[in-house]
């Protein structure tokens, strides 16, 4: 369920969302930014997202936890959503939250709110929830509930819908089998409101027993009913906003025209608004035929129906026409198609590939593009030709030259040896044959692959895909060796010939469909008077004068091809259409301006905090850089310091030796002045020592001056 938490950052799209909502009875418009900040807590106030999409609020409350009591000051919910039980979803999460605190405090259970006096809806949506009235105030109408409900409490209380999109199903339900049965039901759960035959038929579902034939004939039975039927229509269309018409045959099988049925459709289409606008038509599931009418409704059926769509200005971003030669009616439905719209239909038989399954599945948000990566493998058929060609490049056939058969004995070997290792103790003839149907599986699923990746095929990609299959691609390899690389893998891709299509994918204005009449090929389930039948459709489509091009082509037109092609054009066209986006320009231009005026405010608040941070961040930066300078000098003052501390003492000491060389010198002459020459040996040996004196102060002198620079 997708409820969290309130937060902060959510207030100016909850304002926006509380003066859409209360407009109608407030003529102020609903809560102010004071009432925001008086009544937001993380404890008890919490939001309804839509579903993938945690940022878009659609619903919320306020509840506040007191000592004896939990307040709810306001509940509301996006009323362009449709009744899809948001409120309830919420006041769940706070009813069972204060069931929680007062069993933990050991309190009576107590919630109280006030309701406008003119709220009736409010009144009695409280009042269903278990609320009494106790009075009047200058608030309103002071209610209060003293239990937890009791669907709250065996939690039977229906999941909100999540949104969906909106469209128009009209599905001839006469045939239908079981997968799309499934399908149909998916998300409908049993209720007590609900007709007893409607909550059988889910019970039968839901109980995985449908694989009796009586139990599924009998929940196809009653799935037909119309009154589960009606149930159906109206519940979808409270909760989503979709309509979904499910009906029996207007036209049998035998011609015979059945009118109650096809009044059935009209009598619930003439419910919708007119100027509805829809994000897609489906219309199919019956049988069709090129001149007698579309999904089992005739063709006057069908001008009935599509004349309501066109006098009340309905309109749609996708049609889907699901059933064999729909192609044919395709001018029917071009005046409601939206210029930008797009259309998938068939030129011949559909071979029971409806586009139910994708169609509902994209409705409800399942999926982004209309046909997965597994619809589209799954719609890739193998024929028997193309099996047989395979099969002979891995006999070693092909391309011609030289057999291998005793290569291919052993590519089959290791299939019957992987069955003994799985499978020990079978007769010898059990492990041949299941071996080879294994070899057989390999190369099925091998050419799905191939026939998928078709448009990207070269050596590097086969190789990727035989990476699945090791025993396939280890005897390629042997292959490769003896008859060449690119031989063998130019015989893999020419193999591979995707058969053309049926389907025809069109716009406002085109349609683009394999060309049968000029080609003599057959497409998937197509009987023997394709070519006739496909001139037949091929020629109301030109009559119907609603197309200003008609693309008949006869290369690269198959079942991938057109279902890819179709998924790019159809991805364009409903993207004009997110519901809530679409809602909001279209009818609330109020909301919108008060969302730029909340976010404006909240960006000059943010742009003021960057500011401030941003100057305490400088003056930081201005401080770190003064502290930096400061310590900076202190060291060069120390530098200084020791360097004239250093001159003074190289200069002291050069004193020294000037001293000590006067001294000397004086000493010499006077012992030359004595004349004394029993002195003279003396005189040269202290002579002598006084010169090593004096030249070893020198060296010391010039090594320190040397350190000092």
């Amino acid at each position: 369920m997708p409820i969290r938490r309130l937060t902060l950052g959510d207030k100016s799209q909850v304002l926006a969302l509380d003066k859409v909502i209360f407009s109608t009875v407030d003529p102020e418009g609903g809560w102010r930014e004071s009432d925001f900040n008086q009544f937001f807590n993380e404890e008890s106030c919490y939001v309804f997202y839509e579903e993938k999409r945690p940022d878009v609020i659609i619903g919320y409350i306020f509840a506040t936890q007191e000592k004896d009591q939990t307040y709810i000051s306001n509940l509301g919910s996006d009323p362009r959503t449709g009744k899809r039980g948001i409120g309830t979803a919420l006041m769940q999460k706070v009813m069972l939250q204060e069931d929680e605190n007062s069993k933990k405090n050991n309190r009576p259970f107590a919630i109280k709110l006030h309701a406008d006096n003119d709220n009736e809806n409010a009144i009695r949506f409280y009042k269903n929830l278990g609320f009494k009235e106790e009075g009047r105030d200058s608030h309103g109408i002071k209610m209060t509930a003293t239990a937890l409900p009791e669907k709250f409490k065996n939690k039977e209380i229906q999941p909100p819908v999540p949104m969906s999109r909106k469209a128009l199903i009209i599905r001839n339900v006469d045939g239908i089998q079981y997968d799309d049965l499934k399908v149909a039901l998916d998300g409908l759960e049993p209720d007590e409101q609900a007709p007893r035959e409607f909550n059988e038929l889910i019970h039968l579902v839901q109980s995985n027993t449908l694989s009796d034939s009586d139990r599924l004939n009998h929940a196809l039975d009653l799935f037909k009913l119309e009154i589960v039927r009606d149930y159906i229509y109206e519940t979808v269309k409270e909760k989503t906003g979709s309509y979904v018409i499910y009906h029996l045959n207007g036209l049998e099988d035998t011609g015979r025209i059945n009118n109650k049925n096809a009044t059935y459709i009209i009598e619930k289409m003439a419910k919708i608004a007119p100027n509805t606008d829809f994000d897609m038509l489906y219309l199919g599931g019956g049988h069709g035929d090129p001149s007698q009418g579309l999904s089992n409704l005739s063709k006057r059926q069908l001008e009935g129906i599509t004349d309501i769509l066109n006098n009340r200005n309905i309109k749609f971003s996708a049609v889907i026409l699901g059933s064999c030669f729909s192609t044919a009616y395709l001018g029917l439905c071009q005046p409601f198609l939206k210029d930008h719209g797009v259309t998938i239909s068939n030129s011949l038989e559909c071979g029971g590939d409806n586009n139910f399954k994708p169609a509902m599945q994209w409705i409800k948000g399942q999926r982004q593009e209309f046909y997965s990566d597994e619809d589209i493998r799954n719609s890739i058929p193998v024929y028997q030709e193309t099996r047989a060609a395979m099969r002979r490049v891995f006999e070693g056939g092909v391309p011609p030259g030289e057999e291998l058969p005793d290569e291919y004995s052993k590519l089959l070997d290791a299939y019957k040896q992987f069955v003994q290792t799985e499978v020990p103790g079978l007769p010898e003839e059990e492990f041949y044959a299941l071996g080879e149907d294994l070899f057989n599986r390999d190369l099925e699923e091998f050419i799905i692959e191939m026939q998928f990746e078709r448009e990207l095929l070269h050596k590097e990609k086969i190789q990727e895909i035989l990476g699945n299959y090791p025993k396939l691609s280890e005897h390629i390899k042997i292959l490769a060796d003896k008859k060449g690389e690119k031989a063998i893998f130019d015989a893999l891709t020419n193999c591979i010939k995707p058969t053309p299509t049926s389907l025809v994918v069109g716009t406002a204005k085109t349609v683009t469909m394999f060309n049968f009449s000029e080609a003599n090929v057959m497409p998937a389930n197509a009987d023997e008077e394709f070519q006739g039948n496909y001139r037949l459709v091929r020629d109301k489509v030109r009559r119907s004068g609603q197309f200003t091009e008609i693309n008949e082509v006869l290369n690269d037109f198959n079942d991938i091809s057109a279902k890819r092609q179709f998924n790019n054009v159809f991805i364009q066209a409903t993207k004009f259409l997110e519901p809530q986006e679409r809602e909001a320009q279209k009818h609330h231009p109020e909301q919108e301006r008060l969302i730029r005026q909340q976010q404006e405010r909240e960006a000059q608040e943010r742009h003021a905090e960057q500011e401030r941070l941003i100057r305490q961040q400088q003056e930081r930066e201005a401080q770190d850089r003064a502290e930096q300078e400061r310590l900076i000098h202190q060291q060069q003052e120390r530098e200084v310091q020791e360097h004239r501390a250093e001159q003074k003492g190289l200069a002291h000491q050069q004193q020294e030796r000037e001293t000590q060389y006067r001294d000397a010198e004086q000493e010499r002459l006077t012992c030359l002045q004595n004349g004394h020459a029993q002195n003279q040996q003396a005189f040269a040996a202290q002579l002598k020592l006084l010169h090593d004196k004096m030249t070893d102060l020198d060296k010391r002198g010039m090594e320190k001056a040397r350190r000092l620079h």
